[in-house]
């Protein structure tokens, strides 16, 4: 997506490379502004002692009259025990908005705060949003049978209503009846579990399905795409097991001949939603 911010070991943020639309105001006309990748051109300062503040980095994109460049810096806010977003100079297009707590001092102790509108091409695709992984090899952690186990948690925000595709993936078997913390070797053995994709909290319709193994070590996948509105949001996975059978047993290793994933949970852009 491009123009992400971020704090820094300094009072300067960080800019990724990218592009953004920038305009004095609707009779003056737009300009496509692109930035190269680099740090805000100004400093802030250190964190005030009581209060937090917001900063505001933004993008400049300066006229033929002026001095014909773009620029990416930061408005300092105003420290405050309920802080505002500072106001920015004519045409300046707003990056992020980040919150700077007392006693700070570098940006980097710096964390997102409210929500930029960003104009999405129609027909722009994103890419991937947001993905998280588990690479331990061994029994699942499912305490108890019936109760839910939480994991693959990963956050992102999206800059306007998107339609997004969530993806669970990995290879599994059942564990050993005598030994649960090793593979089955027993062909009649089986284990089953409930593996749902979640929405801030919230299961996602269609998003989950029980998977049932033996002793092949077998891929499994879990697909499903859904309207997300614009702003930040969480996915993660719930699981469980079921009543009956052995524990599942994850597989992610590699012997040199065969190679096996990690668990993986990843969320994609599939575009703008109408």
């Amino acid at each position: 997506m491009g123009l992400t911010v971020s704090g820094r070991g300094d009072l300067r943020y960080q800019v990724s490379a990218g592009a953004a639309i920038c305009s004095m105001s609707a009779a003056d006309g737009y300009t496509e502004a692109y930035w190269n990748g680099g740090v805000t051109e100004n400093a802030v300062d250190a964190g005030d002692s009581t209060y937090s503040r917001i900063d505001v980095v933004y993008m400049l994109s300066n006229t033929v009259a002026s001095d014909n460049t773009v620029h990416v810096m930061v408005a300092q806010g105003t420290p405050s025990a309920s802080p505002v977003i500072p106001s920015l100079p004519a045409g300046a297009q707003p990056l992020a908005y980040r919150l700077m707590p007392a006693n700070a001092s570098t940006t980097g102790s710096s964390t997102p705060t409210g929500d930029v509108d960003f104009a999405t091409s129609r027909s722009g695709i994103i890419g991937r949003l947001c993905h998280e992984t588990e690479s331990a090899d061994g029994p699942a952690n499912f305490n108890g049978k019936p109760d839910d186990y939480y994991s693959l948690n990963c956050s992102t925000w999206l800059p306007t209503d998107r339609i997004v595709e969530c993806r669970f993936s990995g290879i599994a078997c059942a564990a050993d009846h005598a030994n649960p913390s090793k593979p089955t070797a027993n062909a009649t053995q089986m284990a089953c579990w409930y593996a749902g994709i979640q929405l801030d909290g919230v299961d996602i319709p269609g998003g989950g399905a029980q998977f049932q193994v033996s002793r092949a070590w077998q891929p499994f996948e879990l697909n499903v795409i859904l309207t997300v509105k614009a702003g930040w949001h969480q996915f993660r996975l719930r699981n469980h097991r079921v009543p009956w059978g052995e524990n599942v047993y994850f597989i992610c290793r590699s012997d040199g001949s065969q190679t096996f994933p990690p668990r993986t949970l990843e969320v994609w852009d599939r575009g703008v939603a109408k």
